[in-house]
Parts: C-alpha cells; sequence; structure tokens
C-alpha cells in the first residue's frame, strides 16, 4: 500500500475517483451516517479511556495551572509596586498642596 501511494499513477487515480460528484456524494452520506457517528464516538471513548491520554491531559493541566499561578503572582507583583509608586505620587501631590 505505501509503494502505491508513491505511485504518481496511482495518485492521479484517486484524485480523479475522489474529485468524481457521485464518488463524493456517496462519501458524505456515509460520513453524516449515524453508523459513522457512532464509530466515531467509540473511537473517542476509547482513546479517552487510555492511560498515556489520561496521562498527558493531567500534565497539561497542571502547567496550565502553574502558568497560570505564575501570571497571577507576576500581575500582583506589578499591582503592588504600581500601588506604591502611585501612593508616592499621590502623597507628593498633596504636600505640593498644602504648601500653598
Amino acid at each position: 500500500m505505501k509503494n502505491l501511494m508513491k505511485d504518481s499513477e496511482f495518485q492521479k487515480q484517486m484524485i480523479d475517483l475522489l474529485q468524481n460528484p457521485a464518488i463524493n456524494k456517496q462519501m458524505l452520506t456515509i460520513l453524516k451516517g449515524q453508523a459513522f457517528r457512532s464509530h466515531i464516538e467509540d473511537i473517542v471513548k476509547e482513546t479517552l479511556d487510555t492511560p498515556l491520554f489520561q496521562e498527558k491531559i493531567a500534565t497539561l493541566l497542571l502547567e496550565a495551572a502553574e502558568n497560570k499561578e505564575k501570571k497571577e503572582d507576576k500581575n500582583d507583583k506589578k499591582s503592588k509596586e504600581e500601588d506604591n509608586s502611585g501612593s508616592g505620587e499621590e502623597s507628593g501631590g498633596e504636600d505640593e498642596a498644602s504648601d500653598m
């Protein structure tokens, strides 16, 4: 089969076949059918139940939580710095007003 996929004549025939309107209509009918949807649903359920997939999802969730926590920490530090520098400017403005 792999050798066929490399064969230019076979590729041309496959393209011609797939571009045929009758074949295209038949494929759409099959892909929209209940049997195919049920088959895809079964495949997705099997994939979600595999330990490898569950491990990958758990790892991604942990990484996302850590990244979110780091961003929140940075934002908190920036907010505190802005508050500190902002409060210093405000107090300076009040001193000037009281001097007048």
